[in-house]
């Protein structure tokens, strides 16, 4: 349901309560019933004013998460979320929950898994270096050549979702031992949901990433990073310091990119473009603009 009581503002799930199957707002003690939003009981009043509503919104409890579907036009849901039933069931345990907050825009953080060039160049380098050394370096120290990493993905969409099938391969001094081949699927369904498989010799590691914007150029991404039941804690521990690096690296370019509309556009570039075209299925003429963010902010 809306956040916000239609009588004078008040934020429902601040000190708001559930009452006889009802909402109640903790302003003025006003219930709106929780099947249809229709207001059922206002204490002051002789008569209650049914013709005020909450709109109430379809969700979906699925991956330790409340998904809400919003359409700029009112339109239903035109397609569904995929389930990792482990995870919805709890069989697998989340690992640890990790959360950033960037300064750019949605769009950005799903482009990058459509960038297949980047993977060389941002994720070549050892993933044991930390952001901060690999900003001063960009991993081109003895450590950084340590280890290094072969990307080979396949990028492909589906209706709703992009794909990215990865053979994800760690050399040591340029070399790459056989337990060290690597196996990453990334599945982005819709703009803001993101599912991240590892498979290799030491087991199974699936995060959900969701990406949520909160305002212009401002967006909430929490990582929910689970193992499958019998996988060592020395594997979870290395296998998440590895995956946190990476987005960090990530976030040295989304923190401080621009935005730029008309790319001077490379052969090796085709994937990023296809993206964009599949993105914008997502946005309607009537979903708001950064414009319209701009317009409703009051200035003094």
């Amino acid at each position: 349901m809306d956040a916000y009581c239609p009588h004078l503002g008040a934020h429902l799930g601040v000190m708001g309560r559930v009452v006889d199957g009802c909402i109640e707002c903790p302003f003025h003690g006003w219930r709106f019933d929780s099947s249809n939003g229709v207001c059922k009981h206002v204490p002051y009043a002789a008569k209650v004013p049914e013709f005020v509503t909450l709109k109430k919104w379809q969700t979906e409890e699925l991956l330790g998460h409340v998904f809400l579907w919003f359409h700029a036009d009112g339109e239903e849901p035109s397609w569904k979320l995929e389930d990792v039933p482990q995870i919805t069931n709890g069989e697998w345990k989340m690992f640890r929950r990790y959360e950033e907050k960037l300064t750019c825009h949605i769009r950005d953080l799903a482009e990058n898994e459509s960038d297949l060039t980047h993977f060389r160049y941002f994720h070549g380098p050892n993933l044991f270096v930390s952001k901060e050394e690999f900003s001063k370096n960009a991993g081109d120290t003895k450590w950084g050549r340590f280890l290094t990493h072969i990307w080979t993905p396949k990028w492909y969409t589906e209706d709703h979702k992009c794909n990215v099938d990865i053979d994800a391969d760690i050399l040591v001094l340029g070399r790459c031992p056989a337990f060290l081949r690597n196996r990453t699927y990334l599945r982005l369904h819709g703009p803001g949901l993101l599912m991240v498989r590892l498979e290799c010799k030491f087991g199974v590691q699936v995060t959900v990433v969701s990406v949520t914007p909160e305002g212009p150029f401002q967006v909430r991404v929490v990582h929910r990073i689970h193992f499958e039941p019998n996988t060592t804690w020395l594997f979870r521990s290395i296998s998440t310091k590895g995956y946190v690096n990476s987005f960090e690296r990530d976030m040295l370019f989304w923190n401080h990119k621009a935005m730029q509309t008309k790319p001077p556009w490379q052969k090796d570039d085709r994937t990023v473009i296809e993206f964009r075209k599949w993105y914008s299925q997502f946005f309607s003429a009537s979903s708001p603009t950064w414009r319209d963010m701009r317009d409703r902010t009051y200035e003094w």
